[in-house]
């Protein structure tokens, strides 16, 4: 469980900062739109389009309060209040336990625990402590339980995101 609460902290943090409100950003985002727009095929547009609309349907479920996102981002600046850089063979060696652990589908017991003590030693090497990385899965955790998001909407998720991949590396492989 512990390994899915980081990689959704992580997706907080991506949706956070991509969602600022400022009026440099909304821009960026606007060009980027306009660019996508011109740039891709119709293909490509209707898998973002059925990735915006799943997305859409989950959150339209969400019972994910203000005060809960408020209480991971204070937890979150707390600890990044004291973070420094991890230990790159720290990292190295957790993202190489994730290859692993993940290249078969299945994860066992002893695998959820190299990957515990790999996280554990990344974030000892960052100078974030025990309680505050608890008290971050906590506010996680509690996010994706009001999130209402079930395997269901994983897995359309997953396959629209695998649908765009799929569209992207055979237009990548086509001769311009």
């Amino acid at each position: 469980m512990k390994i899915c609460c980081f990689v959704i902290l992580a997706l907080v943090l991506v949706s956070w900062s991509l969602g600022q409100e400022t009026p440099a950003w909304k821009k960026r985002i606007e060009d980027i739109k306009a660019y996508a727009a011109a740039n891709m095929t119709q293909e490509q547009k209707s898998n973002f389009a059925t990735l915006k609309k799943d997305l859409e349907a989950i959150l339209a479920k969400s019972e994910v309060t203000p005060e809960q996102k408020q209480k991971l981002l204070e937890d979150l600046l707390k600890c990044l209040s004291t973070a420094t850089k991890p230990d790159k063979a720290q990292v190295e060696k957790l993202l190489m336990d994730l290859l692993k652990v993940c290249s078969d589908k299945k994860i066992s017991t002893s695998e959820i625990m190299l990957i515990t003590q790999d996280i554990q030693a990344v974030l000892v090497s960052a100078n974030i402590s025990e309680a505050d990385a608890n008290a971050l899965i906590k506010d996680v955790q509690a996010i994706l339980k009001a999130s209402n998001v079930t395997k269901a909407d994983i897995d359309k998720i997953v396959a629209d995101i695998k649908a765009i991949i799929k569209t992207a590396q055979a237009n990548a492989t086509k001769p311009s």
